[in-house]
């Protein structure tokens, strides 16, 4: 097992990507409209010693603490190893489980040490 945390995952996620992905996948046109609304114009300010910054304009990422942003990230994730794991189909056993996920942690599973290095390069 290889066990994967990504740094500041939440924040990485370009917001053109997540709308882009959720097209791909399916999601209709005026739910991925309104998930969009919701990310124009959006700022975030930081907190520290009881004292507010000014307001910082949210270019990337998912909203912080929004009940929407680990399914958001789960749909880009899973899509992205999704694709991952359609390239690596000759090279490991496709009927087996190859990855376990849920926000920014990742287990990718393997069966044998050549298919970690499989995985990894």
């Amino acid at each position: 097992m290889i066990f994967v945390d990504f740094k500041r995952a939440f924040d990485s996620l370009k917001h053109t990507a997540i709308w882009q992905t959720l097209a791909e996948r399916g999601v209709p046109t005026k739910v991925v409209n309104i998930i969009e609304e919701l990310y124009n114009n959006s700022t975030c300010q930081v907190i520290h010693t009881n004292r507010k910054s000014e307001s910082i304009p949210m270019r990337n990422g998912d909203k912080q603490g929004s009940i929407l942003s680990p399914l958001l990230f789960n749909i880009i994730l899973d899509t992205a190893l999704s694709k991952e794991n359609d390239t690596q189909r000759n090279k490991v056993d496709s009927d087996r489980l190859e990855d376990l996920n849920y926000a920014d942690d990742i287990c990718l599973l393997t069966h044998t040490f050549n298919d970690i290095r499989t995985k990894l390069l």
